[in-house]
């Protein structure tokens, strides 16, 4: 009675940029997608669908919105405990510099002070957006 439905996780006008974003973010065993509200969350629903289509081994990922009401504070937990359990976390970030990415992160869960490690380049995505994989170490 409601006619077709849309069988996609994601809605379309945000499709490109979040495939292009999880694809990265799952290559790459990255923990956590940093940026706007309306880039971060359709990115991480994409991520966590190719995580459950492939094998699964790639750590469930964490969406950060830095700004935004909903900011990510209950995963505060999960992203310390990889922090410490691993020695680093791993932040996709989707058009902001890298001292944003971290600052913006260390705010939206409360963590006083992150560190990034060595800066990769800064890759250009379509829209035109910006990606970088930071690489965040314990304080």
């Amino acid at each position: 009675a409601l006619g077709a439905m849309n069988q996609e996780i994601v809605e379309p006008a945000w499709a490109d940029l979040a495939n292009a974003v999880s694809v990265r973010t799952v290559a790459a065993r990255a923990d956590a997608i940093v940026g706007d509200y309306w880039h971060v969350w359709p990115a991480v629903f994409a991520a966590e669908q190719l995580r459950h289509d492939g094998d699964g081994s790639a750590p469930p990922v964490l969406g950060i919105a830095p700004g935004a009401v909903h900011r990510g504070r209950a995963e505060r937990g999960a992203f310390l405990a990889r922090l410490h359990g691993h020695g680093e976390v791993r932040l996709v970030c989707i058009d902001l510099p890298p001292d944003a990415c971290i600052k913006g992160t260390a705010v939206a869960l409360g963590i006083p002070e992150l560190h990034a490690g060595t800066v990769p380049a800064e890759e250009t995505l379509a829209g035109p957006h910006t990606l970088r994989i930071l690489t965040v170490l314990p304080p």
